[in-house]
């Protein structure tokens, strides 16, 4: 068995609430209907807490297992 973490960032121009409605609704859903999918998660960042100053790398939003 296979195992796979994948870091995701929203697109510009979204809000966070945005992002995460369409996370968990529309990707939440299609991945329950994967055939030979045992297991999805997804783990959601509340707060960014390097925006306060600069930050060198992509902002992260969320992480998606499986």
């Amino acid at each position: 068995m296979s195992h796979m973490i994948e870091a995701i960032c929203r697109r510009d121009g979204d809000s966070l609430k945005t992002f995460t409605n369409y996370w968990v609704r529309v990707n939440g859903e299609l991945a329950r209907h994967l055939c030979g999918l045992r297991d999805y998660r997804q783990n959601h960042i509340r707060a960014r807490l390097f925006e306060a100053a600069p930050w060198p790398m992509q902002p992260i939003d969320g992480l998606s297992g499986r």
